[in-house]
């Protein structure tokens, strides 16, 4: 079974009209393969959203390269948390984003793990908006 990691991030005023960046990243290892990906979401988003973005980004490139199976690990509780369904979803823009996660065609199970051990996913959010590119 693969093992994928993501995370997402926001910089700058929190306030939506400010001028912060978001942007996730993401990071597979399936046997001795790597595949690796980071995103940049933009302005007026959520460190929320930019963690939604990582989890979806890791199920359609998993998707994308024929893994059927694959656990997925994040130091979003949040996501995490919605996505399992053991935690309600009450804003309507990350339900749709929950949804989006559950429409990946994927076999995949969630965990919560802490944030020093999500080290490169993290490091690769941090390229999505130090760069303001996604790859």
């Amino acid at each position: 079974m693969a093992t994928g990691y993501f995370d997402g991030g926001r910089r700058g005023n929190s306030n939506v009209d400010g001028d912060g960046v978001a942007g996730a990243g993401y990071v597979i290892r399936d046997n001795d393969k790597i595949y690796a990906g980071y995103v940049y979401i933009g302005h007026k988003k959520t460190n929320n959203e930019a963690e939604y973005t990582g989890m979806i980004s890791l199920l359609e490139r998993a998707k994308k390269e024929g893994i059927t199976k694959i656990h997925v690990l994040g130091d979003s509780k949040l996501a995490i948390m919605q996505v399992q369904q053991k935690w309600k979803c009450n804003k309507p823009h990350l339900a749709k984003l929950r949804d989006k996660c559950w429409a990946v065609d994927i076999d995949a199970t969630y965990e919560h793990i802490p944030r020093d051990e999500n080290k490169e996913a993290d490091l690769l959010s941090n390229v999505a908006m130090d760069r303001r590119v996604s790859c």
